[in-house]
């Protein structure tokens, strides 16, 4: 089966949880399947980062979208019902450009990678279209507003009620729909919600796995006892670590005095950066992120 994989992002490098999930869906999909990916992309992809997905992929095709054609399309969205963050990826040529990239593969079905997408997709008429919601930003849009001034807080509820209204648009224009958990799903404002099927996110257990030599678990040195790790500017990442160690450390020194935490992931905001201390380690992107979790005692999800 020929699949057309559309993404908002070069899934690839791995630093963002849409990335992972693209990249892993490509990977699963590749061993059985012809996939076909469209990207947008706000940065220029790098030759490794290209060749790191060309391996799963049998043709890849990216767009690129830039900052002043960004500043428009969300300037215009804000005095209309598009979502921003669907603006800031949509581009009316490059909606042309793809559209003709995907006549070209004759595809039998069409992935769609977030609502960001939809508007790409949607032009694509008579394939099968298949949405991965991957969570409710809405929700999530709602949910920063509590920590927000009145400006910022205008915008987010403007944001938060144009995303609502879109994720129940657009749920009509695909024919199968996905989304990560049963919380999220219950979420979706349409009334069939029920019917979106839930692909939660896994773990890689070949690559994620105790470390071995001559046969035996390899130790590391526990440096740490606590570890948080993530995007480190998603928002609900960097409030999560600012409430470990201003809510969490100071009732866990009283037991452990000499307490040690690691925050360890790509692109750690002023906010997180400014957590640094004798105790508390931001260490921004590793290479290897099962050095960090090998590293600690223990790990933090929030």
């Amino acid at each position: 089966m020929k699949i057309l994989f559309l993404t908002s992002r070069f899934p690839y490098p791995l630093e963002k949880g849409d990335k992972l999930r693209s990249y892993h869906f490509i990977k699963g999909l590749s061993a059985k399947h012809e996939v076909h990916l469209a990207s947008i992309s706000d940065v220029p992809v790098s030759d490794n980062e290209m060749q790191q997905v060309k391996k799963f992929c049998r043709s890849v095709k990216v767009f690129r979208i830039h900052k002043p054609g960004i500043a428009v399309n969300i300037a215009k969205a804000y005095f209309g019902k598009l979502p921003l963050q669907t603006a800031y990826f949509f581009n009316q040529s490059i909606q042309r450009q793809m559209y003709d990239y995907g006549k070209s593969i004759a595809p039998d079905v069409i992935v769609c990678m977030l609502t960001r997408m939809a508007e790409y997709a949607e032009v694509f008429t008579g394939i099968p279209k298949l949405l991965d919601y991957q969570d409710v930003f809405s929700k999530g849009v709602e949910r920063r507003m509590g920590n927000t001034g009145f400006f910022l807080r205008s915008i987010l509820k403007h944001e938060a009620d144009n995303q609502l209204q879109y994720e129940r648009n657009v749920f009509d224009l695909f024919d199968e729909k996905i989304i990560i958990s049963s919380q999220d799903r219950d979420l979706i404002p349409h009334p069939l919600n029920s019917s979106i099927h839930i692909i939660t996110n896994g773990v890689d257990t070949e690559y994620f796995s105790p470390r071995q030599m001559g046969g035996q678990v390899q130790q590391a040195e526990k440096k740490y006892n606590l570890l948080f790790t993530g995007n480190m500017n998603y928002p609900p990442n960097v409030e999560s670590a600012d409430y470990i160690v201003h809510e969490i450390l100071p009732h866990v020194r009283k037991k452990i005095p000499d307490v040690k935490l690691l925050i360890a992931g790509a692109n750690p905001s002023a906010r997180v950066r400014s957590l640094q201390s004798e105790s508390v380690h931001v260490s921004g992107w590793v290479d290897d992120m099962r050095a960090s979790y090998a590293s600690a005692k223990i790990f933090i999800a929030p």
